[in-house]
């Protein structure tokens, strides 16, 4: 289970909403993110004042870019029939494929709709797998990280099983539980993202392991056996 917890803003004593401001009025809060730290707390996205209003800025223009593309295409979204709701990435298709995405650039159904684009189950693993490069390789970059590997070699160590060769569980894109959802771990996080350093674990996994080495989870779990109740338990 994810065991963090969200820092709360000392000023409303709730949690931080994007735009809230640090106590030196230096940076604005843009999010809260998965990753656990040391200390327990979920960790923080903030930005200074400037790069807050660019972010802002951006977001808002690809949101009324994609409502003008849209709105020029004139094309409705079909309809999921088993969810009552639009198409979200990962569903099904009656034959095993992936839905990906609406593609209103494509050609237009028979029957008036916007085009679809779906993937076989191993075409669906190759496309999550590359997302996630495209999403390390921009973590990289802004924790200025070593940058050392291609969305192949990603795809080459992905276990032929799906098996998390930690807790050994299958693993799955865009399953029920974020927790068995696939995740690339850094064997040792200072040495970023290079072929040795990387392996394919689950979330819950990676969350539970965090920036933490070998000796301190080897220390959390010695502690836990030495507990009188846990021997008792045992027995």
């Amino acid at each position: 289970m994810n065991n963090g917890v969200f820092r709360l803003n000392p000023a409303t004593s709730k949690k931080f909403k994007r735009g809230d401001w640090n106590e030196e009025k230096t940076k604005k809060f843009w999010s809260y993110r998965v990753h656990v730290k040391k200390d327990g707390e979920f960790a923080e996205v903030w930005l200074d004042e400037k790069k807050y209003d660019e972010r802002c800025s951006h977001d808002l223009d690809k949101q009324r870019k994609k409502k003008q593309t849209n709105r020029a295409i004139g094309k409705p979204k079909r309809i999921n029939p088993k969810t009552g709701v639009e198409f979200k990435t990962g569903d099904y298709r009656h034959d095993g494929y992936r839905f990906i995405k609406y593609a209103p650039e494509d050609a237009q159904r028979h029957d008036g709709y916007m085009a679809e684009i779906y993937a076989s189950p191993k075409g669906w693993v190759h496309n999550r797998i590359r997302t996630t490069f495209y999403k390390i390789k921009k973590r990289a970059k802004e924790k200025n990280l070593s940058m050392k590997i291609s969305a192949d070699f990603l795809i080459s160590i992905f276990p032929k099983d799906s098996i998390c060769p930690v807790l050994g569980i299958e693993m799955e894109f865009g399953g029920d539980t974020r927790m068995n959802s696939p995740s690339v771990d850094r064997l040792i996080p200072e040495l970023g993202y290079v072929p040795e350093n990387i392996v394919w674990v689950c979330q819950e996994a990676n969350l539970l392991k965090s920036d933490r080495t070998s000796s301190e989870l080897r220390a959390i779990a010695d502690w836990i056996e030495q507990q009188p109740i846990y021997q008792s338990y045992n027995e």
